[in-house]
């Protein structure tokens, strides 16, 4: 009698963000919503596993739990690979993983979209707040140049974030530009 392995079941990532990083902290729907810069019902429904984890999200997630794009995008693909008829997406998956690829911006890019428009900061405004000429921060926003160690503890400093946080956006744009951008 052969024994069949059986696959435990993988959680979904929206299971995994309320359970070990919302619960741990207290923090409500509301709150990480809003910190997100997403609709309550988008979260909700990310929450309970009816949707899944966009590359958005996981710049969102990575930001405010410091922790790497990759590992959010990695859950999303694990559940998705658990789920049963996976072996039939795989050829979904290779478009899929050249349009991410094809998303990857560089943390000057990000750091423009996300922190300094929201904001009106100008690129005056934050050349000074990094100590940096406003040539190197315009080339910086436009993602010609790397996130360094003391770019990183500025940023973080302004943005009330971690220099970890930065690095790590670096890193990981690093990493998959490595990996070759499709075209």
């Amino acid at each position: 009698m052969t024994e069949e392995t059986k696959k435990e079941p993988v959680e979904h990532p929206g299971e995994i963000l309320l359970m070990q990083f919302m619960r741990p902290r207290h923090m409500r729907i509301t709150e990480l919503a809003y910190a997100m810069r997403c609709s309550i019902e988008h979260l909700a429904s990310l929450i309970t596993g009816n949707r899944d984890i966009t590359y958005e999200d996981a710049v969102s997630l990575a930001h405010l739990f410091s922790i790497s794009i990759d590992f959010w995008l990695r859950l999303q693909k694990k559940y998705d690979d658990s789920t049963p008829g996976s072996e039939q997406l795989e050829a979904v998956d290779h478009f899929a993983e050249r349009e991410l690829r094809l998303k990857v911006q560089h943390p000057g890019e990000l750091l423009r979209e996300y922190y300094v428009k929201p904001r009106g900061m100008s690129i005056a405004e934050l050349a000074d707040h990094i100590g940096r000429s406003q040539e190197y921060t315009r080339h910086f926003l436009q993602g010609k140049y790397d996130v360094t160690p003391l770019v990183a503890y500025y940023l973080a400093y302004t943005f009330e974030t971690s220099k970890e946080y930065w690095l790590n956006l670096q890193r990981d744009y690093d990493l998959r530009m490595k990996n070759g951008p499709t075209t």
